[in-house]
């Protein structure tokens, strides 16, 4: 029995069709966003919490690592994070500071959060600012020492 033509002409194309990958997982989303913005009304040292979003065109994995303003990069290995095709992977980082002097306040700065792989893609800065206040004189005024008067003359 002897293939129909069209069959014979199909074939080829159905199986280089088969033999080809997938269209690449790329990255369709990402964004940060910090809580506190501000520190304004809190007591230092504060913690500031860094929360990252991200989706993929389809099922795959990234790697990433957070970037911030004092230039500090993330050297902490993080695993491929896994994207489910639905919904967005969740991410976090914290970031403690605050020492009560005046030379540090205030203090406004951001995290980014740097996509390796699939795609190199960095996101637009989470910022903050840190101003829990200088520290407040520790005598209160009654115990300060007066400025000494003396009489003319």
């Amino acid at each position: 029995m002897r293939p129909k033509k069209g069959l014979t002409l199909l074939l080829p194309f159905a199986l280089a069709l088969a033999a080809r990958p997938g269209a690449a997982v790329t990255v369709t989303a990402y964004d940060v966003t910090v809580t506190p913005r501000s520190s304004t009304d809190l007591p230092c040292p504060v913690t500031f919490t860094f929360h990252g979003k991200v989706g993929l065109s389809k099922e795959g994995r990234f790697t990433y690592r957070w970037e911030r303003s004092d230039g500090a990069r993330d050297t902490e290995p993080h695993a491929p994070v896994v994207y489910d095709g639905s919904h967005a992977a969740l991410l976090s980082k914290e970031w403690k500071l605050g020492e009560r002097s005046p030379a540090f306040h205030p203090y406004r700065g951001w995290m980014k959060l740097h996509i390796l792989t699939p795609e190199d893609k960095l996101s637009r800065p989470a910022e903050f600012t840190l101003d829990c206040g200088a520290p407040s004189d520790p005598a209160p005024p009654s115990t300060r020492a007066a400025p000494e008067v003396r009489p003319a003359g």
